[in-house]
C-alpha cells in the first residue's frame, strides 16, 4: 500500500503538466498544437478541361442513334448559266437607213439592230421590221436557224400612210359636194324677156352641173392620190 502511494505521488506532477483537450468531433480539423505552425489547407483539384471537339456535356447524347446518321455527300456542283442560243446572223438591205429589226419580248417590241444589222439573233424569236416613221410589218419568223439570213426591205412611211388617209377623206367629201350640186342645180333654168317677140323665153342653166363636175373630178384626184399613199406599206423578202 505504501508503494502505491509513492507511485501516485511521483506521477502527480506529470499529470498536472499535460494539457486537457476537449473531445474532437469526427470530421473536424485537429486543433493546433502550441508552438507549432498550423498545417497548410488542402486545395481542391482543378476541374478537367475537355479537349477541343469533345462534348462539354457528356451526360447529354448528341445522337442517340449513331448508326442511323445520314451519310454526308459533297455539295452539288454549280453549273454555268445558260447562254443565249446562237442563231443566224441577220442582214438588212434597204435604200432607207431607218428600218430596224425588232423582236417581240414578253411585254413589248424591242429594237435589235439598225440597217444594215449583221448581228446574231435568237432563231426561235418573233420579229418584224419597224422603227421611227417606218411602217411596221406583220410578225414573221426566220427561215433558218444558222448561217446568214438576208432581209430585203422596201420601207413604207407612216407619214405617207396618214397623209393618204387624209386625202382619201378629202376626196370623198369633194365627191359628196359634187353630187349635191348636181342634184340641186342640174334642172336649173333662167327666164329671159325677148323684146322682139314680147315673150319670156326659158333657158337651162348648166352652172350647177359644171360646179358639180369640178367637185367630182377634184374628189377623184384626191381619192386616187390618197389611196396610193395610204397603201405605202413596208414589204420584205426574207431569204
Amino acid at each position: 500500500m505504501v508503494a502505491v502511494c509513492v507511485l501516485l505521488a511521483g506521477a502527480a506532477p506529470l499529470l498536472a503538466a499535460r494539457p486537457v483537450f476537449a473531445q474532437q468531433a469526427p470530421g473536424e480539423p485537429a486543433p493546433p498544437v502550441p508552438g507549432q505552425a498550423p498545417p497548410p489547407q488542402a486545395t481542391p483539384p482543378p476541374e478537367a478541361t475537355p479537349p477541343p471537339g469533345a462534348n462539354p456535356f457528356p451526360e447529354v447524347e448528341t445522337n442517340p442513334f449513331p448508326e442511323a446518321e445520314a451519310p454526308r455527300y459533297p455539295p452539288p456542283r454549280l453549273t454555268e448559266p445558260m447562254a443565249a442560243p446562237r442563231g443566224p446572223r441577220v442582214f438588212l438591205r434597204s435604200d432607207n437607213p431607218n428600218p430596224r429589226l425588232q423582236q417581240l419580248s414578253r411585254v413589248r417590241w424591242e429594237d435589235v439592230c439598225l440597217t444594215p444589222c449583221g448581228v446574231y439573233v435568237d432563231p426561235r424569236g418573233t420579229y418584224r421590221i419597224g422603227g421611227g416613221t417606218v411602217r411596221k410589218t406583220d410578225p414573221f419568223h426566220l427561215p433558218a436557224r444558222s448561217g446568214d439570213v438576208v432581209i430585203d426591205v422596201e420601207a413604207g412611211s407612216n407619214v405617207k400612210h396618214f397623209v393618204g388617209l387624209g386625202l382619201m377623206i378629202g376626196g370623198a367629201v369633194s365627191l359628196g359636194y359634187g353630187a349635191l350640186f348636181y342634184l340641186a342645180f342640174h334642172n336649173m333654168t333662167t327666164e329671159t324677156y325677148d323684146p322682139t317677140t314680147h315673150s319670156i323665153q326659158t333657158q337651162s342653166d348648166n352652172t350647177g352641173v359644171v360646179v358639180a363636175v369640178v367637185f367630182a373630178v377634184l374628189g377623184a384626184v384626191l381619192g386616187g392620190v390618197g389611196i396610193s399613199l395610204w397603201n405605202s406599206d413596208t414589204t420584205i423578202h426574207v431569204h
